[in-house]
């Protein structure tokens, strides 16, 4: 059930994604730097509901008036691994702001990721079972041999689509971004 939802709510349509998704703003200063991907529209909220680890079920509905970053990991990945500690610390930083950090495991057991969050002292939900609608956004197909670890998309308080980006991203850049898009929200724009 769990990941009906979550696959079927990502897109508020399965024929949505189907329509070729707007491509991303290329902006001049790199730290604005997007990633396009097809399966993915910036003109189309994102929504899903899915089980959380040791927490409530997690529902994008919940974060609607806040920025919110979903990003997706592994536990045995080592860009990974290397920016929690900033998604910890940032998410505590603009926490009070409206900035929200959302993690989404990649189809490991509850106990591995338990231990991973513990390690890492990560105080924000992560979604389990991630797995099926990490394909669809990556590489939109049924293959993972494209799959690269971190992913991370930024959503604005209305839901829709910020920002995709694949791969690690440095501290500068996240900050970057979260300053911008709070500072957007906060002024109405």
């Amino acid at each position: 059930m769990y990941r009906f939802d979550f696959l079927a709510g990502l897109l508020t349509s399965g024929a949505a994604a189907l329509v070729p998704a707007s491509p991303a703003p290329q902006p001049a200063d790199p730290l604005d730097q997007c990633d396009d991907n097809p399966a993915l529209r910036y003109d189309q909220r994102i929504e899903f509901k899915q089980r959380a680890l040791d927490a409530p079920d997690v529902d994008l509905k919940d974060y609607l008036g806040k920025i919110v970053l979903l990003n997706f990991f592994a536990t045995w990945c080592g860009p990974c691994k290397a920016e929690q500690p900033d998604l910890q610390d940032l998410y505590t930083k603009y926490y009070d702001a409206g900035f929200r950090v959302i993690g989404l495991n990649y189809g490991e057991t509850d106990n591995t990721v338990r231990r991973y969050r513990d390690g890492f002292h990560i105080s924000y939900p992560i979604v389990m079972e991630a797995e099926t609608i990490l394909h669809r956004v990556q590489t939109n197909s049924v293959s993972n041999q494209n799959i690269v670890f971190p992913v991370s998309l930024f959503l604005w308080d209305n839901g829709l689509l910020s920002c995709y980006r694949r791969g690690a991203m440095g501290r500068t850049e996240l900050v970057h971004k979260i300053e911008g898009m709070l500072k957007a929200m906060h002024e109405g724009t």
